[in-house]
């Protein structure tokens, strides 16, 4: 692929800006590749005389070009990363070993960088440096530093750490961006910093509010960008109509998640920087975010302008020219006063046919604006155009942007034969990011040429005609006030989005880079893997290929990554992004279309959490002898798993919100099941109807635990308490501050003393006073699972760390730490279960393996894998566990979330 420095533009840019740049030699997007070997002229050094003169050369490129290329997030042509020496060679603005092919040498030593009009140059020994650099290899000053992987749940732990710093009824409110993909895709803090300056200035052009608020960082790298929907007046509305386009959308099933899409009542409160850029620019999204009607005339009402008016009673100030830059024919620029500031629009012409027999008659052509400079309109003497651009004042200051047909009617982009933008790849200006672009000081001065043309041919005007001329034309000083008024204004606007004016666009650059070829450090961050981890398991898929016919599929999308330099198109990862979710993670796509259970003042979803996670949230089989499960679901009930006849056989229906917990009475007489609205409602399972409705919760019921005699009942919630039921009653009997956001509860009865799991810890809790006895410590991040050994001796925890922890009943010291070995890079466990000798302990992981250990009371041994489900297993049980001295396999049950239940057949030969 060529690559392509950014030069000037070849015409000025006309009147008000209202014409796109026309920039020549300019590639419309850069391919990113991996950094090539030293050759040519590479000069052999000592490690410390490498280290040095690079340290040298990157002084010299900090002294003259960091200013306008990284600093701040500066990125003059589209460059932000003049001091990034590793990133120079990777996007092959430097060629090792090779100064006189390297674009970056070869600007500098022309005297075009910096720019010619910059009085602080280069020495000529600063360029022979250079020179030496690049000839020795291009050399680093210092090895790259290790990044630590940033994952997705990093990004929620991040997200729910500061939602809890803002008052629970401001939490519905914030939304999030974040640019963690691009920092583990290796961009640098320059050129994440230009994303965090596109997505103020893109945020705040999609607002109607009078004030700018910048987005605000609220982790320690800045990846993470925080927004009030207040702040811009948007709603739950119209996030929702932003993540109905977004192709990212997960079924996050960490801990973390849930509770962060239960704080902001959002199933997703959070999205991609680089997605929202390249899209949220573009319409018809940009439309609707930014709530533009559909006709001019509609917004000019909004904006309480009256054109025809205006222009009637002399009120607007115009400018006509020729070589726009963009417009194949003349155009018009025409500027009213608005509500918010200034209202600028264009009127297009067509191309004036050139062949004869295409004409009508040898009158001058109603599309020439100079033999017809008034209108618009149907009269004889009005120009005929096809079509333009507007160009209004938001509220803030910044700029929103509308595309009309002759008819004044809202098109997405501009017809080609009219106007062109060669960065887009079809050359068609896009609005609003071609019209970002354009405008990036706001309004372009350009001179008018009609009003000196009609004095100098007043014979073939009329007088009247002459004087409108002259009243709408108005004086090129008059213009030229005006205009340098409006860019003072946006100017000062985009200062305060924390950004300034620069000949690239920062939301054009992004696009361009999302929509640009990506190569396997992009494709595995997106995806959310260390590169290492992906490159193993798309090697692995390429090879059960001939298998497989789903790794067949994604071979053939994204095999050419592990080709040299590979690369893969933005719409094949669009494309098969769920495919590759579903087999390297055990992840699903989240639905996020035609959300409609919002809030009564729109501000979120009633229950977020009923489509975000699993059809299933939990699982609870009977304790005699495994004759059915009750499965808590997603869609508001109880599903009665029937396992002889291995299908769901009834619904229980009571719920209001999205069922999270369940559990089963000793006796098997009585069901419990714990929804997102807080209530715990009682089932009678000999008649299946409903018995009892507790009250007391104020979050979601997230776990129940019963005692032995089925006569209490014990809930935890995400309003941070531990309740113990009477349910001779049905009445709270005890409740104890718990804090945090419980996972889970183990009974112990034989010690009075319940097991909860709060975040990464299990606190020890005695039931007579509620005070914690203990606390365990040894996982890394939260426990979704815990399970008491038949015989009461030992406690597992089960964690999103990938280990599963085995306890002594009395001790907060760990006797064994079992890892999931099922994969590089540690899966998620999600369920436990002992088998009734007590000997064998089960654990199933978020992407469907089952992993079973023999435990003798002081080691364990891992006694293999299975792979049941693709997907995240819920629950699971022995259904017949090893009988010794016999060959009978044993079995055990799991359901995936989606309600899919699974026999393995373990051999016994694995228990030997």
């Amino acid at each position: 692929m060529r690559h392509y420095w950014f030069v000037a533009t070849s015409i000025t840019i006309v009147g008000a800006g209202l014409a796109l740049c026309w920039v020549r030699g300019q590639a419309p997007a850069e391919k990113p590749s991996s950094t090539p070997s030293a050759t040519g002229k590479s000069q052999t050094l000592s490690p410390q005389l490498s280290r040095d003169l690079a340290q040298r050369a990157r002084q010299v490129l900090d002294r003259y070009c960091h200013s306008c290329h990284g600093q701040d997030g500066s990125a003059e042509g589209g460059f932000n990363y003049a001091t990034d020496l590793q990133r120079l060679v990777q996007r092959r603005k430097v060629v090792p070993g090779k100064p006189d092919e390297s674009p970056l040498f070869r600007r500098v030593a022309s005297g075009k960088m910096p720019p010619p009009d910059v009085a602080r140059r280069p020495t000529q020994q600063e360029i022979v440096l250079l020179r030496d650099w690049i000839e020795a290899g291009a050399p680093l000053s210092e090895a790259p530093p290790d990044r630590a992987f940033v994952s997705d749940g990093d990004v929620f732990q991040a997200i729910l750490n500061d939602l809890e710093k803002h008052p629970p009824r401001a939490r519905r409110f914030l939304r999030y961006f974040t640019l963690h993909t691009l920092y583990n895709a290796g961009l640098s803090d320059d050129e994440l910093q230009t994303y965090r300056l596109a997505v103020s200035k893109l945020m705040n052009s999609l607002s109607w509010h009078p004030e700018i608020t910048r987005p605000q960082p609220i982790d320690e790298r800045g990846l993470v960008l925080r927004i009030d929907l207040r702040d811009f007046f948007w709603d739950a509305t119209l996030w929702n109509r932003l993540l109905a386009e977004y192709p990212y959308a997960v079924q996050w099933d960490s801990l973390a998640a849930r509770i962060v899409a239960a704080q902001t009542a959002s199933r997703l409160p959070v999205v991609r920087a680089d997605w929202f850029l390249a899209n949220a620019s573009r319409a018809p999204l940009y439309y609707d975010l930014l709530q533009l009607p559909t006709t001019a005339q509609e917004l000019e009402r909004q904006l309480r302008i009256d054109t025809l008016l205006n222009i009637q009673q002399e009120r607007v100030a115009r400018a006509g020219f020729n070589n726009s830059g963009v417009a194949r024919n003349n155009r018009l620029i025409e500027r009213h006063y608005a509500a918010h500031g200034a209202y600028w629009r264009t009127y297009d012409f067509e191309d004036i046919p050139a062949s004869l027999v295409e004409r009508t008659g040898l009158i001058p052509d109603r599309r020439n604006l100079f033999a017809y400079p008034l209108g618009p309109g149907n009269l004889e003497n009005n120009f005929l155009h096809a079509g333009g651009e507007i160009i209004f004042n938001l509220p803030n200051g910044l700029l929103g942007f509308m595309l009309v047909n002759a008819r004044n009617e809202r098109i997405n982009k501009g017809p080609i034969n009219l106007v062109s933008d060669p960065k887009r790849p079809d050359r068609a200006v896009e609005c609003a990011v071609s019209c970002f672009n354009c405008h990036y000081t706001g309004i372009l001065p350009k001179s008018d040429q009609i009003r000196a043309f009609v004095e100098q041919n007043q014979r073939h005007f009329q007088r009247q005609d002459v004087e409108v001329v002259r009243a709408l034309y108005v004086p090129e000083q008059v213009m030229r006030q005006l205009m340098e008024k409006d860019m003072a204004r946006f100017r000062q606007a985009v200062e305060k989005t924390g950004g300034r004016i620069t000949a690239s666009d920062p939301i054009m650059l992004a696009t361009l880079r999302y929509e640009a070829y990506q190569d396997m450090a992009t494709v595995a961050a997106e995806v959310g893997l260390p590169k290492d981890v992906f490159k193993q398991q798309l090697a692995e898929l390429v090879a059960q290929a001939p298998n497989d016919p789903d790794a067949e599929a994604i071979s053939r999308n994204f095999g050419a990554l592990l080709l040299p330099d590979g690369d893969v198109s933005r719409a094949v990862i669009v494309q098969a992004f769920g495919d590759l979710l579903r087999k390297m993670r055990g992840l699903a796509p989240l639905n996020t279309q035609n959300i409609v259970n919002t809030l009564p003042d729109n501000s979120g979803e009633l229950d977020p959490l009923q489509e975000l996670a699993a059809t299933v949230h939990q699982i609870a089989l009977d304790h005699s002898n495994r004759r059915f499960a009750l499965l808590a679901g997603a869609d508001k009930t109880l599903r009665l798993f029937d396992i002889e006849q291995f299908r769901e056989t009834r619904r229980l229906i009571g719920h209001t919100s999205s069922v999270w917990a369940v559990a089963i009475s000793p006796d098997n007489r009585w069901a419990a099941s714990g929804s997102a609205d807080g209530t715990i409602l009682v089932w009678n399972l000999r008649d299946f109807v409903l018995e009892k409705q507790l009250r007391g919760h104020t979050g979601l019921v997230a776990t129940l635990a019963w005692s032995t005699d089925g006569s209490k009942l014990y809930s935890a919630a995400w309003d941070g308490t531990l309740v113990g039921w009477d349910l001779s009653q049905g009445k709270e009997q005890a409740r104890w501050p718990i804090g945090g956001y419980p996972t889970a509860l183990a009974l112990m009865e034989k010690s009075q003393e319940i097991a909860v799991a709060l975040g990464s810890e299990c606190h020890i809790v005695g039931l007579e006073d509620g005070r914690v006895r203990r606390i365990l410590r040894g996982h890394r991040a939260p426990i979704t699972a815990l399970a008491v050994s038949p015989d009461n001796r030992w406690l597992a925890t089960a964690s999103e760390d990938g280990t599963v922890i085995i306890w002594p009943h009395a001790s907060d010291k760990p006797l064994a730490t079992l890892p999931n070995n099922a994969t590089a890079h540690s899966p998620a466990w999600r369920s436990l279960a002992w088998a009734p000798s007590g000997a064998l302990l089960a654990a199933a992981d978020s992407q469907g393996r089952l992993s079973v250990w023999q435990w003798n009371g002081n080691e364990s041994k891992a006694i293999g894998s299975w792979q049941p489900h693709s997907t995240s297993i819920i629950g699971l049980a022995w259904l017949q566990p090893p009988t010794v001295g016999t060959d009978a396999p044993s079995t055990i049950i799991t359901w995936n979330r989606d309600g899919q239940a699974k026999l393995t057949r373990l051999p016994q030969s694995s228990f030997r």
